[in-house]
C-alpha cells in the first residue's frame, strides 16, 4: 500500500487504480473535514460552521471525483481500446489527494499555534510546501487517471482546478446567502 504522495505520487495514484478503496478515501475525506472543522472552531467559529464545513468537504470530494470520472471519457487517449476507469477508482484517487489536504489542514493548525508564540514564518513555510505538493500531486493524479504520458494532461488538470474553484465559490456563496450562521 503506497501512501507516499510526496516523493512517489505516481506509484501512490497507480496503486489506487489497481486497488481502489472508497472506504479508505472516505476516511481521508472525513479526517480532513474534521481537522478543517477543528481549525474553524479554533479561530472563532461555531459548531454549526464546523458541521457545514464537514458536509461541504465531502460534497467537494464527490463532485471532484465525478468530474475526474467524466474527464476520463473526454480526454483518455485510448479511443479504440477504452480504459474504463470506474467511479470507485475516481473516488479512491481523489481521496488520496485529500490526504495532501489533510496534511495541509494540520499545517494550518500548526501555523495558528506557531503564530501565537511568534513563529508564524515556520507555519507559513510548511503550509506553502504542502500547497506546492498539492499542485504537483493533483497534476500527477490527472496524468495517471487519464493514462496520459505527455504534457497534454495539463488541459484537463486546469479544467479540474477551475471546476474545483467554481464549486468552492458556489458553496461559499450559497452558504452565505441561505444560512444564518455565516
Amino acid at each position: 500500500m503506497s501512501f507516499n504522495i510526496f516523493t512517489k505520487p505516481t506509484k501512490a495514484f497507480q496503486y489506487e487504480i489497481e486497488n481502489p478503496s472508497v472506504v479508505r478515501a472516505i476516511i481521508f475525506v472525513v479526517a480532513t473535514s474534521l481537522v478543517i472543522s477543528l481549525l474553524a472552531f479554533l479561530v472563532g467559529g461555531t459548531i454549526e460552521i464546523a458541521g457545514i464545513l464537514l458536509l461541504t468537504n465531502i460534497l467537494q470530494w464527490l463532485v471532484l471525483s465525478l468530474v475526474l470520472w467524466i474527464f476520463e471519457f473526454m480526454f483518455s487517449p485510448k479511443k479504440g481500446k477504452i480504459h474504463e476507469m470506474s467511479f470507485k477508482e475516481a473516488t479512491s484517487m481523489t481521496g488520496k489527494l485529500w490526504l495532501v489536504m489533510l496534511i495541509g489542514a494540520i499545517s494550518l493548525i500548526l501555523w495558528v499555534i506557531l503564530s501565537s508564540i511568534g513563529l508564524s514564518i515556520l507555519g507559513l513555510v510548511l503550509f506553502t510546501l504542502v500547497g506546492i505538493f498539492f499542485i504537483i500531486d493533483s497534476y500527477i493524479m490527472v496524468k495517471v487517471s487519464l493514462d496520459i504520458t505527455t504534457k497534454r494532461a495539463i488541459i484537463p488538470w486546469i479544467l479540474i482546478i477551475i471546476v474545483y474553484v467554481l464549486l468552492l465559490t458556489f458553496i461559499i456563496n450559497f452558504a452565505t446567502a441561505t444560512l444564518p450562521i455565516f
